[in-house]
């Protein structure tokens, strides 16, 4: 099972949002897809809710394993969604690394990807999460304080790599929210390449707008119109962005899957 964790170290720069849209891609692809909520705020459990299962993320911090493991099916997306226990294990130590690497093991069997999202703060959640994964990415908007989120967090990976993890791959800092009419915008992300050098951001950027915020609504009642993939938007001003997120997606379909023809069918 691959296991890509999105995660930086500042809130609001598009984590939930490259998340769902990662599971619905790898859904759309006939895959048996997981998608983790560690993230004690659930945006993620909410955008995907339809597609919970019964045991939530506290769970796979715990010695027991859980009774009734979740058992994937293709082409469709298994939610382990964020709870209150989260809180405690984030504070719990190193132990729970070890048994969070050994309940992502046993449900390996059952999923071909999985994908997780994970809080702000830098805690044993998020470290964790990178002691198991096979890929981490990093979305970064165009702030100061998002370039300094990064920078810790690529520290993070490193010392994984060192320490627990050697088979760790970052795949690479993902500029999103970019606005080419922002000369400031210009100038920060010239930094960015020059701070994390150009190997270490992806070949394709999101640009700033309204169509993932539309597409990230939650849902309200029976309204069909709730969390859907961007593609799905055929309003004329989504083009741009979904063009944009095709980009992403063939990259990571590379990097992740390079055993296999990348195919990215979205539309």
């Amino acid at each position: 099972m691959k296991i890509i964790v999105v995660t930086t170290h500042k809130g609001g720069v598009g984590k939930t949002m490259l998340a769902a849209h990662l599971a619905w891609h790898y859904a759309g692809k006939g895959l048996r897809v997981l998608a983790l909520d560690l993230d004690m705020q659930g945006n993620l459990s909410s955008t995907l809710s339809r597609h919970s299962c019964a045991i939530t993320a506290g769970t796979l911090f715990q010695q027991e394993q859980p009774e009734a493991l979740p058992d994937g099916t293709p082409g469709q997306v298994t939610l382990i969604g964020s709870d209150k226990a989260l809180a405690a294990a984030g504070k719990s130590g190193m132990a729970i690394v070890g048994l969070f690497v050994k309940q992502m093991r046993a449900l390996a069997a059952n999923f071909d990807i999985c994908i997780v999202d994970t809080n702000a703060e830098l805690n044993y959640l998020v470290v964790a999460a990178l002691a198991a994964a096979t890929h981490a990415i990093s979305p970064s908007d165009m702030s100061s304080f998002a370039r300094e989120g990064v920078h810790s967090l690529l520290q993070v990976v490193q010392k994984l790599q060192q320490q627990h993890n050697p088979d760790l791959v970052f795949l690479g800092v993902l500029p999103n929210r970019f606005a080419a009419t922002k000369p400031a915008d210009v100038q920060n992300l010239c930094v960015l390449v020059d701070t994390f050098g150009a190997g270490n951001l992806f070949p394709a950027i999101l640009r700033d707008g309204n169509a993932y915020r539309e597409a990230m609504e939650p849902i309200r009642g029976d309204d069909a119109s709730g969390p859907r993939p961007i593609w799905e938007d055929r309003k004329p001003a989504a083009q741009s962005h979904i063009a944009d997120m095709v980009k992403v997606l063939a990259y990571l379909d590379r990097r992740v899957f390079p055993e296999t023809e990348p195919v990215v069918a979205l539309v």
